[in-house]
């Protein structure tokens, strides 16, 4: 499914030399507004009763702050040394379980415009520690590619990270907006990766975005192109035909994608904060992924039992490592005891995440 077009687009006047204001120009059919002060704009539409998130107003602001820290984990659960980048919030598609429903502030869709500084900081930032191998990821706060048709900040990012020995950047998406990446000299240093679903989740949760056959067929459009893809298996649903929906989705990526172009594959079971389901159920009456026994974990999170996430991830995790042993596979947001449930051993914590991701990325670049 291609995107819903971008209708409106509101500019901060401060932007109209940057690169992403000139690509918005070049690719838009919408309006574009030019204003004076983006904070008083943003101040306006939150103050507006009668706003509704809209999915069709893009507004470009220059960004006062830091673009990179590290990844927001849950407290108690263990996490890894990644990275997010943070360059805009909210995305033009409508997956149920999305946690900005309860995240964001903001009802329309925003882009930082100002990419060149956002580059000086980075560019710093990965030089001041040249003996770590940095994993950033572009997908926390917004889908890293789903208006890169408009901005064209996957090009540009693919390409800053081409000139960076210690740094790889993953570009996480559910969209098919991958042309303007396929030509690019990217030195192995971008992966590209998508969450995946059994069909039945993807059409009746993740609304408005691309199906999985889109997916797949993106996903080997990329490696024809040189890049190493990574899928994530996030988040998963428990239903009664969770288990054989599940294998299916699993053969089916081992049967289109080669594994020595997998980087790597999460696991993460479904969870969701206080409030999303009343949100959620304001707009979808009949949903049913809040509908299952959760329980309010320590982090403040509703999640499935431990004893039957751990199920899931054993059996998720057994499907992949049957058709590769040596696949690095990992599960974002848990607790040590559940890694010692699925995996029979202590995950030491970061240290120990670090060091399996580089021993993937060196197995790969050594070998293939």
């Amino acid at each position: 499914m291609a995107n819903p077009p971008v209708e409106q687009i509101f500019i901060d006047k401060s932007l109209l030399n940057s690169r992403i204001y000139k690509n918005i120009v070049n690719n838009s059919s919408g309006s574009i507004t030019e204003i004076d002060d983006y904070k008083s704009f943003i101040r306006e539409i939150q103050n507006d009763i009668h706003q509704r998130f809209d999915k069709k107003t893009l507004l470009l602001y220059p960004e006062k702050g830091q673009f990179l820290h590290a990844c927001p984990g849950s407290d108690g659960v263990v996490c890894c040394r990644y990275f997010v980048l943070d360059f805009g919030m909210n995305c033009p598609y409508d997956c149920q379980y999305c946690y900005l429903q309860t995240y964001s502030k903001i009802p329309i869709l925003t882009i930082a415009g100002n990419i060149e500084e956002l580059l000086i900081q980075l560019k710093n930032k990965i030089l001041e520690f040249p003996d770590i191998h940095w994993r950033i990821g572009t997908g926390e706060y917004t889908d890293s590619l789903a208006l890169d048709n408009l901005t064209g900040i996957g090009q540009i990012l693919v390409e800053f990270f081409s000139l960076l020995p210690n740094a790889t950047l993953e570009l996480k998406t559910k969209s098919v907006e991958i042309n303007s990446l396929l030509n690019l000299t990217h030195n192995g240093n971008t992966v590209i990766s998508w969450s995946l679903n059994p069909d039945y989740i993807v059409n009746e949760v993740e609304l408005h975005c691309s199906s999985l056959d889109q997916r797949f067929s993106a996903a080997k459009k990329v490696i024809e192109s040189g890049y190493q893809v990574a899928f994530h298996f996030d988040p998963v649903f428990y239903y009664e035909q969770w288990e054989p929906d599940y294998k299916a989705l699993v053969d089916r990526l081992f049967a289109e994608i080669p594994h020595n172009k997998i980087r790597w594959i999460s696991l993460g079971t479904f969870r969701y904060s206080p409030g999303l389901k009343e949100k959620l159920r304001l707009r979808h009456p009949d949903e049913f992924i809040t509908k299952s026994e959760m329980i309010l974990a320590s982090d403040n999170k509703f999640r499935y039992i431990a004893p039957k996430r751990a199920k899931m991830y054993k059996y998720l995790s057994g499907l992949i490592l049957k058709h590769h042993p040596e696949m690095m596979l990992y599960l974002c947001m848990e607790t040590q005891t559940t890694w010692k449930r699925v995996f029979s051993q202590n995950m030491a914590g970061p240290n120990h995440l670090d060091q399996a991701f580089e021993k993937r990325r060196l197995f790969l670049k050594n070998n293939f």
